[in-house]
């Protein structure tokens, strides 16, 4: 992407540098006039506002962009949407290791500051085979995201991740009768 300022044409506004910091189109005084750029303003405005917004949201910035013309192969605008669904899924996508009925993990530890004027919504599946386990529950409160876990046995619902079998780790390892750690995926996003 290039910066569509005075550089790259004379029929160039440069007052209006809060929406378009490298500038916007000026339109011809009329059809026939060459006092102004050949394509409507509004139309240049759209595509340059556009790129521009989409880097911005991407690096905060308007700095790094290469000041050349995109091309199927080198695209600031590729680069920015792509650093945009990079941002999102780091924001959304978790992992954490559950063990019990209830694990909570704190907001801290998920890298979010939690506002309660905000809503959230978590949902959680299982991140290995277990077999017999039901879909784990998520509830968001206060102190972080609640998961947990059940499993059927024999025709029951347990609840937490099942005990240590024997056999199933080496002594020193664990306590007799803890819980089996697992592994749970979850996705946390505000919501409106």
């Amino acid at each position: 992407m290039f910066h569509l300022n005075i550089e790259y044409s004379d029929y160039t506004d440069m007052t209006d540098v809060e929406n378009y910091p490298n500038g916007k189109a000026i339109d011809a005084s009329t059809d026939e006039a060459v006092d102004g750029t050949p394509y409507t303003a509004a139309w240049r405005n759209q595509i340059q506002g556009m790129m521009e917004a989409l880097w911005y949201a991407a690096f905060g910035t308007h700095s790094g962009i290469t000041n050349r013309s995109d091309t199927v192969f080198d695209s600031d605008v590729l680069r920015a949407i792509k650093k945009l669904i990079d941002n999102d899924l780091r924001y959304t996508v978790k992992q954490a290791k559950i063990t019990g009925y209830e694990t909570v993990i704190d907001w801290g530890d998920l890298g979010i500051n939690y506002d309660s004027t905000k809503k959230y919504a978590a949902m959680a599946s299982l991140g290995e085979v277990f077999e017999g386990f039901l879909p784990i529950q998520s509830t968001v409160e206060s102190d972080g995201v609640h998961l947990f876990a059940t499993y059927l046995d024999n025709g029951k619902i347990k609840r937490g991740t099942k005990y240590l079998s024997w056999g199933s780790a080496n002594w020193g390892e664990f306590n007799w009768g803890e819980n089996t750690a697992m592994t749970v995926n979850f996705i946390i996003r505000e919501v409106d």
